[in-house]
């Protein structure tokens, strides 16, 4: 197993892309930590991680605080010890036209998404770094590449985490722990409640446009991918077990697209 024994920490792993990310690492003999807000949906990811034959713990948590994330840091040290891997998957959308922005919300947006993974990233690289090894995974967007209208607070957030990824990752080769890598990963449209969920994208533009969720896909935005169709969290959790893998010791400060060719950037 290509994870055997391997301490992972995953947030925002009650759901979508993070709970994905999670059973993928317990099938490979991850040791999982995991956090999201919802302490039910993250217990429940527990404790099929643990029917599968693996250990986890789990705690409720705002990856936006930093108390949170130091008592996440600590949780792992005392059960596991120093972790081997990092996702920093927790993440929110909010929609409306910049003009439009609550100010609260956008700034909400912002705290968790960004904020929230370079805290993370700071205090578990304290744990890293001394053992001079460790896999950082930061769950950005395509939408980190490109303009996405109705949701800058969104959009900017995912370009911050690419931006955070890349120097995080030139650091680590400044302080010579060269075997740190730190990469992102830009998922396109994906099967998740982000898109697909009762306030998701769809919704979003269904209302905008006065269409169906289904008119919304088939319409505007099933032909802007080369494979014309969404992809499955298990696809990117698939690229999560990669870069959290020793086949990955070569690759640092990328930004990997996983979206059926939305893009080619």
């Amino acid at each position: 197993m290509k994870l055997q024994d391997k301490v992972a920490v995953v947030t925002g792993s009650g759901r979508g892309i993070g709970r994905a990310i999670a059973m993928t690492f317990a099938k490979e003999g991850a040791r999982l930590v995991l956090m999201a807000r919802t302490a039910a949906q993250v217990e429940e990811t527990c404790r099929e991680a643990v029917r599968m034959g693996t250990e986890a713990v789990s705690m409720a948590g705002d990856i936006s605080r930093k108390d949170d994330i130091q008592a996440l840091v600590q949780k792992t040290l005392d059960r596991f010890g120093p972790p081997d891997i990092l996702v920093n998957n927790a993440g929110i959308s909010k929609r409306a036209f910049t003009v439009d922005y609550d100010d609260d919300v956008w700034r909400e947006v912002i705290e968790i998404n960004l904020i929230g993974t370079y805290l993370s990233t700071k205090y578990f690289l304290r744990t890293m770094i001394p053992r001079k090894t460790g896999r950082i995974i930061n769950i950005s967007s395509i939408g980190g590449k490109i303009a996405q209208p109705f949701n800058s607070a969104y959009g900017a957030s995912k370009h911050g985490i690419l931006g955070l990824t890349k120097t995080v990752a030139l650091e680590m080769g400044m302080l010579g722990v060269r075997e740190i890598t730190v990469n992102a990963i830009c998922p396109g449209p994906t099967k998740t409640e982000m898109l697909e969920g009762e306030d998701g994208m769809f919704e979003f533009l269904a209302r905008r446009f006065k269409e169906t969720k289904e008119e919304i896909w088939e319409k505007r935005l099933k032909e802007l991918n080369i494979q014309a169709r969404m992809l499955d969290p298990s696809e990117i959790a698939a690229m999560a077990l990669f870069l959290a893998s020793d086949e990955a010791k070569g690759i640092t400060g990328q930004a990997i697209n996983v979206d059926g060719g939305f893009i080619m950037h």
